[in-house]
């Protein structure tokens, strides 16, 4: 047989309830919402990166370089590796695709022109065949990939790019080869 519940435990359900909800809204919905991080917890959960303004959402970035369209064929033989980067200034868009014939291990980085040696930002890491996505430059400097074939067999990665950026850079077998990117588009 199940009792009613009390008067007394209504209220206190209630104000649980109430607690929990309110705790939410400063630990999450303040910061994501509206950028509003009273405790910190929003930056340290990543939360704040969620907010964005109207003007942040629509703003326009003139861009002095031209805007390029870029395609290459990557060949990587059995435990071969090697990195393509463009050459962006700081707030420069590109929008880019990468697919392989077979799995490889890469990462997108960036190195600004003031790193020390080893130093880069990560952008995203894996195990896969493909990846595509938009990138905003956060500074002056070359962003790409190294990827990586751990595999018995040829891979070919085929990149394709366009942004406003002037030349794209392969770094293999400890030699730089400049790439000279075609008339804009």
């Amino acid at each position: 047989m199940t009792s009613e519940p009390t008067t007394k435990t209504i209220f206190i359900a209630t104000g649980v309830s109430f607690s929990i909800a309110v705790l939410v809204l400063i630990v999450a919905v303040l910061p994501a919402e509206f950028g509003i991080d009273p405790f910190g917890t929003g930056k340290r959960l990543g939360l704040l990166d969620l907010y964005a303004t109207d003007s942040e959402l629509v703003s326009s970035r003139p861009q002095t370089k031209n805007y390029l369209i870029h395609d290459i064929d990557i060949p990587l033989s059995p435990f071969e590796s090697m990195e393509f980067k463009y050459r962006l200034e700081s707030g420069a868009g590109m929008v880019y695709s990468w697919e392989a014939s077979g799995e490889v291990l890469f990462d997108f980085h960036g190195e600004a022109d003031n790193a020390k040696p080893g130093e880069a930002s990560f952008y995203e890491t894996g195990r896969r065949r493909f990846s595509s996505g938009t990138f905003v430059a956060p500074f002056t400097g070359n962003h790409g990939w190294f990827w990586e074939n751990r595999g018995a067999n040829v891979v070919v990665i085929r990149l394709t790019s366009s942004g406003h950026y002037e030349y794209g850079t392969e770094y293999r077998d400890r030699s730089i080869q400049q790439h000279a990117i075609g008339s804009p588009n």
